[in-house]
């Protein structure tokens, strides 16, 4: 493969902000959640005792909203999407407490929850009403609404989990709810409607062993994927509209999927002899148009779940990022029949990356906590490069980036919790 011009690096346009340092001693944190509006971050320390913080990014400042103290240990929490509630719980005691209007402390309330142990429960999940949470077992023995209005809890067909992970996807509105379902041996796709949490339709699926499904982003195809390569794509009302199979049999299965901002492309990854493939289909013909080979120095983690975070598709849609292979991230152009147009030489392993929800900006972590960030000219000379800022956080290891307007988020992945902010200064007035 032909090599490519690195852009010039350029350095410390942005202030490394360690937010939560002042607070908190991280021997003792288990869990970090910063909310999607990215001004609130709760955490867990001695697995008991909670605090949400208010982030200021322009003065760099951090001060405690409220403390919570849970009656058992927290495991886990995630933030409604609307960034006004906040659901703490522990799969292993089946217990749940939502904390409603986090920053609104004249009406602050709790709902507490809890569901039958049965079996092991393997995960709790928001509604996108902000109104509802859905509680799924494993062996699909049953799967709940939970109410936050009126406490009712409304019994599901169960949903069958791959991995500890449950096999359903709301739509990006979330007015339905897909999931698959099991019955002797034989796999339903379900379609619910959140409005009364009723059946809409149910199909009996061909597949034998579903890897998973999801939506296109104007939410007008469900995907299903199986272990050998095929992907079905159906339209709201359960119909199938066409059926992929990438009839390859060294190949893996399909580690990761995913729809392009546009809904024109799709993009599909698979590993061969430790080559990770990526396969891109036009959805208006149904055909396969591009394979991009990484290459045989490829990363280590190819098969696990982490694979997902390392090939994305720009907010733009004209480019895909992937960091397949050891040392580079390469940035595939889709108007120049999906050549490299960029390979960012990282000299170190990514450890995750993430696009700006906007803009044609790209953060890379490696796994020596160096973060690079690629910006493309959307304006001037068609002959202007990209330009690429380089800045050393010190944080080791795999984690989840998150985009805030321009400042950038890094939330460490594992049993130690850390996290880190990027602030983007700006520009000095003459």
């Amino acid at each position: 493969m032909a090599s490519h011009p690195l852009p010039t690096l350029k350095k410390r346009k942005y202030s490394v902000w360690r937010a939560l340092d002042k607070h908190v001693n991280f021997e003792y944190v288990s869990v970090i959640k910063f909310s999607p509006c990215t001004s609130l971050v709760a955490l867990v320390t001695h697995q008991k005792h909670m605090r949400v913080m208010l982030l200021n990014y322009r003065v760099m400042s951090c001060n405690v909203l409220f403390e919570y103290v849970s009656d058992f240990p927290i495991e886990d929490m995630k933030w409604s999407s609307n960034s006004e509630a906040l659901l703490i719980y522990s799969l292993k005691s089946h217990q749940f407490v939502v904390v409603q209007n986090v920053i609104d402390f004249d009406d602050q309330s709790l709902f507490r929850g809890q569901d039958p142990q049965l079996v092991r429960l393997v995960s709790i999940e928001w509604a996108p009403d902000n109104k509802h949470l859905v509680s799924v077992s494993d062996h699909s023995i049953y799967a709940f609404v939970h109410s936050l209005c009126n406490g009712r809890r409304i019994l599901l067909p169960s949903i069958k989990s791959r991995n500890s992970e449950p096999l359903m996807k709301f739509n990006h509105d979330g007015r339905y709810l897909a999931f698959i379902h099991c019955t002797s041996s034989t796999n339903h796709v379900i379609l619910m409607s959140t409005f009364s949490w009723s059946v809409v339709w149910k199909k009996r699926s061909e597949y034998r062993i579903i890897e998973g499904l999801g939506w296109s982003p104007d939410s007008s195809m469900l995907t299903v994927w199986d272990n050998s390569k095929r992907t079905s794509f159906m339209e709201v009302n359960g119909d199938v509209i066409q059926t992929i199979h990438y009839q390859n049999p060294l190949a893996s299965g399909f580690v990761t999927t995913m729809f392009s901002a546009t809904c024109d492309l799709f993009l599909a990854a698979c590993v061969q002899d430790q080559v990770v493939l990526i396969l891109i289909y036009n959805i208006l013909n149904w055909s396969l148009i591009a394979v991009l080979d990484h290459g045989r120095d490829c990363c280590e983690h190819l098969r696990n779940s982490f694979v997902s975070s390392q090939a994305s598709f720009s907010s733009c849609g004209n480019f895909i990022a992937s960091s397949f292979m050891k040392g580079s991230v390469f940035i595939w152009n889709i108007g120049e029949g999906f050549k490299p147009s960029t390979v960012i030489n990282t000299q170190n392993n990514s450890a995750g990356l993430q696009w700006h929800p906007s803009k044609t900006e790209l953060a890379i972590l490696t796994d020596d906590g160096t973060v690079f960030i690629w910006k493309h000219p959307q304006s001037g000379p068609a002959n202007k490069t990209p330009s690429i800022h380089t800045v050393m956080i010190n944080l080791v290891s795999a984690a989840e980036i998150t985009w805030s307007k321009k400042n950038l988020i890094f939330r460490k992945i594992g049993p130690v919790q850390d996290a880190v902010v990027l602030v983007k200064r700006g520009r000095k007035r003459k």
